[in-house]
């Protein structure tokens, strides 16, 4: 997983204003989260995970994740950058469905939701936020 992470991070083609491109191509460690969905937890509403570019979440899943236990859905293409036409606006948003051990890796910026638990067992999920050299500069100088 660190080797995907610290590719993608690496070769992003945009750097943040006021930052330096990251050289060193490493990803550092920003965020652990831990979530747990009850059962009947409703939808979370749509959201980014962060508002800044050069971030990457990695979804570790610790249960057998089905439509009825509420995955983390997608709406593709609206990572922060990309202009929200109505082209990608139509595309259909993508649940991530997925078996017990899977780590789901995305850009910390696209719109998402999780969704709701409809299984009467709690959803625990565990979210690694990961950001290129150059993003931990332009969030400490800025």
């Amino acid at each position: 997983v660190m080797e995907i992470v610290n590719r993608y991070l690496s070769n992003r083609n945009s750097v943040p204003e006021g930052s330096y491109p990251n050289t060193n191509n490493r990803a550092y460690l920003d965020l652990v989260t831990w979530i747990a969905a009850i059962p009947g937890a409703r939808n979370q509403d749509l959201h980014r995970d962060v508002l800044w570019e050069g971030s990457t979440t990695v979804h570790v899943v610790l249960h057998n994740i089905t439509k009825a236990f509420g995955p983390t859905t997608f709406w593709p293409a609206t990572q922060k950058g990309t202009p929200l036409k109505d082209s990608i606006l139509s595309l259909d948003m993508l649940a991530a469905v997925a078996p017990i051990g899977s780590a789901i890796i995305y850009d910390s910026t696209i719109l998402h939701f999780g969704g709701a638990n409809k299984l009467n067992e709690t959803r625990n999920s565990i979210f690694l936020d990961y950001m290129s050299g150059n993003t931990i500069y332009a969030c400490w100088v800025n």
